[in-house]
């Protein structure tokens, strides 16, 4: 039954006036009360254990008794009762507890049903399959919100019609009606489903691919009560096949060899360009790691293009050479693209392939035949070279500290980081932005120097305090490499004229530079001594040392002795034609000391001393200064 929620007055109000009008009645009639004095009390009971519960009903039953007990249980008026009026309380007492108890566990068991019930209607109202159920006969008896939208039938029109009404199929290919599975499922009692290519016809007439599957409903006794048909709308899907198909249409018919392969390199699949183009057939191919195609000399080439495309980067027109079956060298552009699932994971990879072997040849011969020019043009492009590969450094170094930050901050996005990895999240991203602050700031003091629009605040500077500051500054990442700085500052060199915060920068740079390029465990000094009527700074370490063939070209702008993107240590280097331009400013001068690769390096800075004021007399102590620089300041930086 439908359990209705009655208020407290209700429940128990109602049970207690039914008692009392069967004692009225019971009172009224003599005979009654004297045979079966407890016989009208049975009825308010099972009203109360019906409709008002457990709690009323034991309240009717006490009721019941004390009334019954002293109205009509000789002696009455009295509940001083003989063993025979004992007999008949106790039994009906017996009674009617046992029918209150065997009402209230009917009541909890029609609630458990109800709310099973309950429960089975509601989810199938909110999954996303459109789900209709039948009784035995094939009628209708529920239709959830999307069935109703697929059919175009409302619960209340298709309620009691034969499924077949409500549910129209017919074939896609033959547009022949299609039996029902339902009477399927009726006549062999087992689970069905729909052939391919079966088509909805709705209410309105729209026809809708789906695909369905019938089961059976069966009772307590394993009888079929009814069927539940659940189908879905398969229109997106089945454009999703139609576009794979003509996809794969379009690769197999494309004049560019297509294949496709794991992150490992494992090639999956091969088109019939690819078959022509390299002399493999998909059978021999597939299967096999990509690496075959590369020659020796190129075998490096492969696990660089896998990591970057595991880090989803693409890679369009990479001209390089591959080997055919036959062995064959060809010149090949390749453009190589990560493919990702449904979550957005990279999984694998697809390369278009293009022989450029006849380009390669024509663009040798032009080269030949204008050799004479190009000689005449070598310094030009020696020059445009050196812009282009500084251009592309540039890119690179910019793109992998927002690399970093993007890639954190679409972690943090999420929320779904512990406190540890946001704190270390949080510091990675602080680290890479002054990273690329700092590389701006380089450009930017490249751009002033080149324009001339780079200016001093000049003052009288003490060089320990300014030297102290920079090497606090490259402490941490010292200390990550575990290197030694040695500091021999003489805090008796004198001021010089210049700028404290362009000449920190210099000492910085310098610091930087030794400490990147000195390995772990290694050690950097800084020497800060007088020289005559200059200053001196000399930062030496024990590092990878220069060559001597880039040594006169180690200021210069645009120039490094690594200008690869793979190089091991990261840098514009333009710290070092920025230091130049620094020094020169302030009337100094600079040069680096190597005794080659792998013997460390050696820069010094001299800077024109301050001749001492004196306040007296408002003239230089020239006489002063001489003398100084002859005397106890006169230790040298070796």
């Amino acid at each position: 039954m439908t359990q209705v929620k009655r208020s407290p007055l209700a429940r128990y109000g109602i049970p207690v006036l039914l008692v009392s009008l069967a004692a009225a009645i019971t009172w009224l009639i003599p005979t009654m009360g004297e045979r079966i004095p407890f016989a009208l009390f049975y009825f308010p009971i099972i009203i109360a254990a019906l409709y008002g519960g457990l709690g009323p009903a034991l309240l009717t039953v006490l009721l019941s008794l004390l009334l019954g007990t002293y109205l009509f249980i000789p002696p009455v008026h009295s509940f001083n009762i003989g063993w025979d009026g004992f007999i008949r309380v106790s039994t009906f007492f017996t009674i009617a507890l046992l029918v209150t108890l065997v009402i209230e566990r009917i009541r909890r068991a029609e609630s458990l049903a109800q709310g099973s019930r309950d429960q089975l209607v509601t989810t199938l109202r909110s999954i996303g399959d459109a789900v209709i159920a039948t009784d035995a006969k094939g009628r209708v008896t529920f239709i959830n919100e999307v069935a109703q939208t697929l059919t175009g039938w409302k619960f209340e029109e298709a309620e009691g019609l034969e499924l077949r009404e409500v549910f129209h199929i017919i074939s896609e290919d033959s547009r022949q009606e299609v039996e029902n599975p339902v009477a399927k499922v009726l006549r062999e009692g087992v689970i069905v489903g729909l052939a391919n290519h079966t088509l909805l016809v709705s209410k309105d007439g729209k026809e809708i691919p789906i695909d369905d599957s019938g089961a059976p409903i069966r009772d307590t006794e394993g009888k079929i009560s009814g069927v539940v048909l659940v189908f879905r709308d398969i229109t997106e899907r089945r454009q999703a096949e139609e576009a794979k198909r003509r996809l794969a249409a379009i690769v197999e018919s494309s004049n560019d060899a297509i294949f496709s392969k794991t992150l490992d390199g494992v090639i999956t699949s091969w088109n019939a360009s690819a078959e022509r183009l390299y002399g493999y057939s998909a059978e021999e191919i597939v299967g096999r790691s990509v690496s075959v195609l590369a020659p020796p000399d190129r075998a490096d080439e492969i696990p660089d293009i896998l990591e970057r495309l595991k880090r989803g980067e693409r890679i369009e027109q990479f001209e390089t050479k591959r080997v055919t079956k036959d062995d064959r060298v060809l010149d090949i552009a390749l453009t190589i693209s990560p493919i990702k699932n449904t979550r957005g994971k990279i999984i694998g990879a697809s390369t278009i392939a293009h022989d450029i072997t006849k380009r390669k040849l024509a663009e040798k011969e032009r080269e030949e035949l204008l050799e004479r020019e190009k000689l005449a043009r070598v310094e030009a492009e020696e020059a445009n070279r050196t812009k282009d590969e500084f251009l592309a450094m540039l890119s690179h170094e910019l793109r992998t500290p927002l690399t970093a930050i993007l890639g954190w901050i679409r972690l943090l996005r999420m929320k779904e980081l512990d406190e540890a990895t946001s704190r270390h999240a949080l510091e990675t991203v602080e680290r890479n932005a002054k990273a690329q602050a700092q590389l701006i700031e380089d450009l930017l003091d490249v751009s002033r120097v080149i324009t001339g629009n780079l200016r001093l605040e000049i003052s009288n500077v003490e060089l320990v305090p300014v030297i102290e500051a920079a090497m606090d500054a490259v402490e941490p990442a010292a200390n990550a490499k575990m290197i030694k700085l040695e500091p021999s500052l003489d805090a008796k060199t004198g001021p010089v004229s210049g700028d404290p915060a362009r000449l920190q920068q210099v000492v910085w740079n310098l610091l930087s530079n030794a400490v990147k390029f000195t390995p772990r465990e290694g050690e950097v000094s800084i020497c800060l001594a007088r020289a005559d009527s200059h200053v001196e700074i000399a930062v030496s370490d024990t590092g990878q040392g220069i060559s001597a063939d880039f040594l006169p070209f180690i200021f210069d702008r645009f120039r490094q002795a690594d200008s690869s993107m793979t190089r091991s240590h990261g840098g514009l280097g333009l710290g070092l034609s920025i230091v130049r331009h620094l020094v020169e400013l302030h009337g100094g001068t600079v040069h680096a000391e190597s005794r080659g690769e792998g013997q460390g390096a050696t820069f010094k800075v001299r800077l024109p001393i301050l001749p001492l004021w004196n306040a007296d007399n408002g003239i230089a102590d020239l006489e002063r200064t001489g003398s100084r620089s002859k005397g106890e300041s006169s230790k040298k930086c070796s």
